[in-house]
């Protein structure tokens, strides 16, 4: 009750900025899990039938539109957490190392912007354009991923490809945190290998409790 928690991933939804009610998420039980900072993830905003990726195989996936159109989405969606966390008191955007310091007495809660999957990235451009909307975190890789690295059961992809190690350079040298979510085990190590930076896992599990999961080994 007197450490302050951080919560490494919550895939963002609305909820989690209003005072109660939420089903997963609100402010009343992040204050009472003591919850100080947690990082609220995007990706393209949709589900069910206007998903922006649908299966077509047990390892084929076909994008609902081309990436410009994506990258729009996904953009569109960051600027909705955006002005969800601009019109609430009790929430800061956190962007620098010296925003996750409030004072003993700020009862707000900080919050991180991370990215679901990085499929329509295809060019070092738009990882700026991310980190300029506030984006500080991200796992490239998802099933439907494999323009530059690979999901675990996914699509077949390269572990890493040059395009790929140049992506996590610039996000090493703006301060996008690395996140090996999601990721095949080639392309976990291969993220880790390319960035000179600390990498994260913020949602996984134990291979040897759960085998057939997408954990770790």
């Amino acid at each position: 009750r007197r450490i302050p928690a951080f919560l490494g991933y919550c895939v963002f939804d609305p909820e989690q900025f209003q005072p109660s009610g939420g089903r997963q998420c609100d402010l009343e039980k992040l204050d009472a899990a003591g919850v100080r900072t947690f990082i609220t993830s995007v990706g393209f905003g949709y589900r069910g039938p206007n998903q922006p990726h649908l299966q077509t195989g047990p390892r084929a996936y076909t994008m609902a539109g081309p990436d410009e159109w994506l990258l729009e989405r996904q953009l569109k969606r960051i600027d909705e957490v955006r002005t969800a966390i601009q019109s609430c008191s009790r929430i800061r955007l956190v962007t620098r190392k010296s925003d996750l310091a409030a004072d003993a007495k700020d009862d707000s809660i900080g919050v991180i912007i991370h990215l679901i999957g990085n499929n329509h990235t295809l060019s070092i451009d738009t990882v700026d354009t991310f980190f300029e909307r506030g984006v500080r975190a991200t796992h490239p890789a998802m099933q439907y991923h494999n323009r530059w690295c690979a999901g675990i059961n996914g699509m077949l992809a390269p572990a890493m490809t040059d395009f790929g190690r140049k992506v996590v350079a610039r996000m090493n040298d703006l301060g996008i945190v690395i996140d090996t979510a999601h990721a095949s085990d080639e392309t976990a190590i291969a993220l880790v290998e390319a960035s000179v930076k600390p990498v994260n896992d913020s949602h996984t599990m134990s291979r040897d409790v759960v085998p057939l999961s997408r954990g770790l080994r």
